[in-house]
């Protein structure tokens, strides 16, 4: 099913699917100052797993013929928007 999908749709669909997983447990679950909102969680979990599916990339980009300069870039701007996102919460 997912060979009909370029290998940037894939990137960008899976950041944009786990953002929005992250935005409707923060609906659905909401917390307080004692117990933390589970949304907020995926969204700190979101940095390991991206760094993870990025290596990913670079490791497949380098080892491969196909070229995933787009995907990388897909994840480079998916991660400053997950900072700008962070550290607008904390504040």
């Amino acid at each position: 099913m997912l060979k009909n999908f370029s290998k940037e749709y894939i990137t960008a669909g899976f950041y944009v699917i786990y953002l929005l997983l992250c935005g409707i447990c923060y609906i659905a679950f909401p917390g307080d100052t004692k117990t933390p909102n589970i949304g907020v969680l995926f969204l700190f979990l979101l940095v390991p797993i991206s760094f993870g599916f990025a290596v990913y990339h670079v490791v497949k980009h380098f080892n491969s013929e196909k070229n995933y300069t787009k995907c990388l870039f897909i994840h480079v701007i998916a991660w400053f928007s997950i900072i700008g996102i962070l550290s607008n919460y904390a504040k």
